[in-house]
């Protein structure tokens, strides 16, 4: 611990974020053309044959950079999260959490909406059609509770980041104390009782989409819990093996969850990377104090989430529009890159610094 922060969860979130952008910028962008011309407007591409994403993949079984670099970023959720919720009440912690959550979101979503608008007009000759309801729905991050679309195929971990601050405050006398049974006792009862409201779930009704949105985020929070345990190690509150203990059947209680609990079964490959992703962030934590202060990787770090937020749209807009004027694939995803990183430090700068600095002043 440094200056307040954890040197390896700050490094850690760099590989996250660049493993999504890395997913896709590369993966999607040729696998799945259709989500590139529904988030940037832009005509449908024929790539058939054409899969780059798989000659970086690692040789391991299932790889997939995209959920790997979530699992990092829950896990480092898990893990910090639990220092602000110890020194702040339960209402000074939601204030400075939101802050800290929609100001820069909202900032993003507004400059990928333009982005779209813009390039769709100017570009490709397409007026773009955004309903009120579907822009406040995201720019709340409440989309996925409503059954609408997320306007940028990023913001559901966002929506999930949301209700595991309420999950936290619900929790905070199980997170902050030094029994750790209780805590795990307490999500099992919540499976349980989530498991038995998905079965009654007969028909597609508002409630019933309400109830399945958040049982199956629930499957998420169970993994970002895996954080909390690494935090109450890394205080002193649990020792070595009943973190190992805790970690262990908190995982597998995350896959159970996922399989019979909703709808929405976790795939083999999700799974896997979620592994991949606890054993990195394991390793990474055994070896904490071996990580050292890093100006590239700190300010990297320091503008990772408004980089995360905006690189979907703008990176698909971007790249879909010089490639499509004879630039090369990786030129132009290098030239994205540096615009998504120009925004993203201004964004830094001009909301998400100024929003975190309003969040400290409530206790």
């Amino acid at each position: 611990m440094k200056n307040g922060r954890v040197i390896f969860a700050e490094q850690l979130r760099v590989l996250a974020f660049l493993s999504v952008v890395i997913t896709h910028w590369i993966g999607v962008f040729w696998i799945h053309p259709d989500v590139i011309s529904n988030i940037s407007l832009a005509p449908l591409m024929d790539t058939t044959g054409i899969n780059p994403y798989k000659s970086i993949l690692l040789p391991v079984p299932n790889w997939n950079y995209g959920p790997f670099g979530v699992s990092i970023f829950f896990l480092i959720s898990g893990f910090v999260i639990p220092f602000s919720l110890r020194h702040k009440s339960n209402s000074g912690f939601i204030v400075a959490r939101l802050l800290r959550i929609y100001p820069t979101y909202i900032a993003c979503a507004i400059l990928s909406i333009l982005i779209v608008y813009i390039t769709a007009t100017a570009y490709w000759s397409v007026t773009p059609q955004f309903r009120f309801l579907d822009i406040i729905a995201n720019l709340s991050l409440t989309h996925m509770y409503f059954g609408i679309k997320s306007i940028d195929a990023v913001n559901w971990t966002l929506a999930i980041e949301v209700m595991f601050y309420i999950f936290c405050v619900i929790s905070r006398p199980f997170i902050i104390s030094k029994n750790y049974l209780q805590l795990i006792i307490s999500m099992i009862v919540l499976s349980v009782l989530f498991k038995i409201a998905c079965a009654h779930l007969t028909n597609n009704s508002a409630i019933n989409i309400f109830i399945s949105e958040v049982a199956s985020n629930y499957c998420y929070m169970m993994y970002m819990m895996i954080g909390v345990f690494f935090y109450k190690h890394h205080t002193g509150a649990i020792d070595k093996k009943s973190l190992i203990f805790a970690v262990t059947l908190v995982f597998v209680l995350f896959v159970a969850s996922s399989i019979y609990m909703t709808n929405n079964i976790l795939t083999p490959v999700v799974q896997a990377n979620y592994f991949y992703g606890l054993v990195i962030f394991s390793i990474a934590y055994y070896k904490r104090n071996s990580f050292r202060e890093s100006k590239v990787l700190g300010y990297l770090a320091s503008i990772s989430y408004p980089f995360y937020a905006l690189h979907s749209v703008i990176g698909f807009c971007v790249i879909r529009m010089l490639f499509d004027a004879g630039l090369n694939f990786y030129a132009s995803a290098l030239i994205a890159f540096i615009a998504v990183l120009g925004l993203s430090h201004a964004v830094h700068v001009s909301v998400e610094r100024k929003s975190i600095s309003i969040g400290k002043l409530f206790k």
